[in-house]
């Protein structure tokens, strides 16, 4: 892996919105894995987009089930124990955004990306969303992860 796709902690609170995810027991308000095959994954779209300054200039990058819903912190997301998700992220944050964040958090060994970092469900390396995995999403680019609520993930 080259130098520019390593990830410096001070760069990600800038750049990452937060989303939520749980694992709830029985039915879930945003879906269910009842009926469904083991293989049967739901789907999920999620975009990421610059919003306006904030009030002292800062930028800020959020997330949303569609590009005009995105906002800080990004959406709750609700697995059913036993559920598969299948999450598409679109990223469309200017690159220009992008390089002036990196230089900003003297950040030279970042990517010029976005990601999605899931806890309490398992996923493949390439559905981890962290820079060492290199999951992450470039701009104008899409990438879909997929996270499993195992029973005892939760």
């Amino acid at each position: 892996m080259s130098a520019s796709r390593l990830l410096s902690r001070r760069w990600a609170p800038p750049v990452g919105a937060l989303l939520v995810l749980t694992i709830v027991g029985g039915s879930s308000l945003t879906g269910s894995a009842v009926g469904q095959s083991p293989q049967a994954c739901r789907s999920l779209t999620l975009y990421a987009v610059q919003l306006p300054p904030s009030t002292d200039g800062s930028v800020r990058l959020a997330y949303g089930r569609t590009p005009t819903t995105a906002s800080i912190p990004g959406p709750l997301i609700e697995l059913t124990e036993g559920e598969c998700l299948d999450v598409t992220l679109h990223n469309e944050i200017p690159i220009e955004t992008l390089r002036d964040l990196r230089k900003q958090y003297n950040g030279t060994n970042l990517p010029l990306a976005v990601s999605i970092h899931p806890h309490g469900v398992e996923y493949s390396r390439e559905s981890d969303g962290t820079v060492s995995s290199d999951s992450f999403v470039p701009p104008g680019e899409s990438r879909t992860f997929r996270w499993t609520a195992d029973v005892g993930t939760g």
